[in-house]
């Protein structure tokens, strides 16, 4: 059984921030490219470095309620960890 708490789509209008390291770059900037022309998406920059209070690199993805039930599944299923 599958305990996983998914997230609710309870907003108009959501933003996701992709994770990554130096050894990982690539494939985030990969999967933030496909999540975008895949879903017609807005992709903020790929940040190589710290930015904000965010621990990691990053690029974020900006979506509205609309997407939220395709894309967030899309995500977690195809993030490789």
């Amino acid at each position: 059984m599958n305990d996983i708490k998914r997230p609710v789509n309870s907003h108009k209008a959501y933003h996701a921030h992709v994770y990554f390291e130096q050894e990982t770059l690539a494939f985030a900037t990969s999967l933030c490219e496909r999540a975008g022309k895949k879903f017609g998406l807005k992709v903020g920059r790929v940040h190589q470095q710290k930015v904000g209070p965010h621990p990691k690199w990053s690029c974020q993805i900006i979506f509205a309620a609309e997407h939220f039930d395709r894309l967030v599944p899309w995500l977690e299923s195809n993030r490789q960890g």
